[in-house]
């Protein structure tokens, strides 16, 4: 719109010939425009916070923030949740991470209403959401699963929320969660170094993280940087076809920085695969996998396995050393209130659900998992000795 190219104008986005508009959000989008040819002089491009990776399996890393990476991803955000005036959003995420800031532009631009909480509860969650007239639920984690865990009750669809989206929901763990609750799930891929917001699944495909958005592209990459064929396994790879949707990189670390982007593509370092519909699968990260008896496996396949038996609230999979070599599953457990724990069974039934390599040879029970302020599994907090492990046999 004329007032959207005016306000740009006015605070440094200078190229306004050629605007990319989606979803009522605008900015220049002319790739070899003068106005792009030195960024770190731009006002758009000075890098306004430093937010926080999740850190499940490591520490968390800084990443520089532009002004123009914080106005994509609340675009990505107000897309991906179909956003209007009038909508109530239960804002739990913090404001180091970039799930608070984006939700926070967003409404202002879209004059939706926040319920702003110290950090998510489960007890407290329906009672707000009643209260508030909560219309959209933003999920990460493990945030489903928790919801799940609670006791059933006649009131589980009386609500007011229209749409849950977000990242990490399995297969299994949406189709229970529609069942129960009655609430679409839109599922989405992206991470704070590049904008936020990757892919959105506006097609409600089983299983898939969506499609590229339209100022985004993705490529799936084998270990040599090669593109890989439809179908196949790759390293999901971004570029943006707009300039600044980048992060200057990581603070005060050089070296994870120049590792990050490589010949004009972010490599997120999580794997995936792509059908010939050009929908993206999420299949879990390069570092939160493990080497057993010659096999690469993703704990994300054994943990999507496991979310469907039915005793089972949730799991985390981490590998161990091997008195053979590479490595062992080592499984922790939190089961359904009311279930009885039993490694052996839940083996049984693993092996008709998975490789057999897949099945994890030590289990552990937990009555919870420690969680990031994003509410996903600290797998590095995780007590990985077996003394209390119980082994269960492959055969």
């Amino acid at each position: 719109s004329p007032q959207a190219v005016e306000t740009l104008a006015a605070h440094g986005y200078d190229n306004t010939d050629t605007i990319l508009t989606v979803d009522g959000w605008a900015w220049p989008a002319q790739p070899d425009s003068n106005a792009f040819s030195d960024p770190a002089s731009s006002y758009p491009d000075k890098t306004r916070a430093v937010l926080f990776t999740s850190g499940t399996t490591g520490p968390p890393k800084g990443v520089l923030v532009t002004e123009r990476m914080l106005f994509a991803s609340a675009a990505g955000c107000g897309f991906a949740s179909q956003c209007d005036a009038g909508d109530v959003f239960l804002m739990w995420e913090p404001m180091h991470h970039i799930g608070g800031p984006q939700l926070v532009i967003m409404a202002l631009v879209h004059g939706a209403r926040l319920v702003v909480v110290k950090r998510f509860s489960a007890s407290r969650f329906w009672p707000l959401v009643r209260d508030h007239g909560v219309t959209k639920l933003h999920y990460l984690g493990g945030i489903l699963e928790i919801l799940l865990k609670a006791d059933r009750r006649t009131d589980d669809r009386d609500h007011p929320i229209k749409l849950a989206f977000g990242g990490g929901c399995r297969p299994e763990t949406r189709r229970e969660f529609i069942d129960r609750f009655s609430i679409p799930i839109r599922e989405v891929f992206g991470m704070t170094e590049a904008s936020s917001f990757t892919t959105v699944d506006d097609r409600n495909t089983e299983a898939s993280i969506g499609q590229a958005l339209p100022w985004m592209e993705v490529a799936l990459a084998d270990e040599n940087g090669r593109p890989v064929e439809i179908g196949t396994v790759g390293e999901i790879t971004v570029r943006p076809r707009y300039p600044g949707l980048l992060t200057p990189g990581y603070l005060g670390n050089a070296e994870a920085t120049a590792q990050l982007v490589r010949e004009g593509w972010l490599h997120t370092g999580d794997l995936g695969r792509c059908d010939a519909d050009g929908n993206y699968y999420f299949l879990g990260r390069k570092t939160d996998s493990l080497r057993r008896r010659g096999e690469n496996i993703s704990a994300w396949e054994i943990e999507t396995v496991l979310a469907g038996h039915p005793e089972i609230a949730e799991t985390a999979i981490v590998g161990v050393p091997s008195e053979i070599g590479e490595a062992d599953i080592l499984c922790f457990v939190v089961m359904r209130d009311g279930a009885e724990f039993g490694p052996g069974r839940i083996a049984t039934w693993c092996r008709d659900k998975m490789p057999r390599h897949h099945v994890p040879r030590y289990w552990k029970q937990v009555e919870s998992f420690e969680r990031t302020p994003s509410q996903r599994i600290r797998k590095d907090r995780l007590d990985i000795q077996l003394v209390d492990a119980i082994e269960v046999s492959a055969d």
